[in-house]
């Protein structure tokens, strides 16, 4: 993983499951998934792939509603 914030959640996750906290490690793990799904898809976004432009317009809409 490229992002840093991708891969400190990453980090947390395996702290939380090397802890035995597996629901915590579950979750961590899918948050961390969809934070870099997101992340790669502004990057592409802002490198010019329309359908990530999209993506990301629909995904800031949402998230200011």
């Amino acid at each position: 993983m490229r992002d840093r914030e991708s891969r400190r959640l990453i980090e947390e996750a395996i702290t939380a499951y090397r802890g035995g906290a597996l629901r915590s490690a579950i979750m961590s793990v899918w948050i961390a998934v969809v934070h870099d799904v997101f992340s790669k898809a502004r990057e592409l976004g802002g490198q010019g792939d329309a359908a990530s432009a999209a993506f990301v317009e629909k995904l800031d809409s949402a998230i200011e509603q």
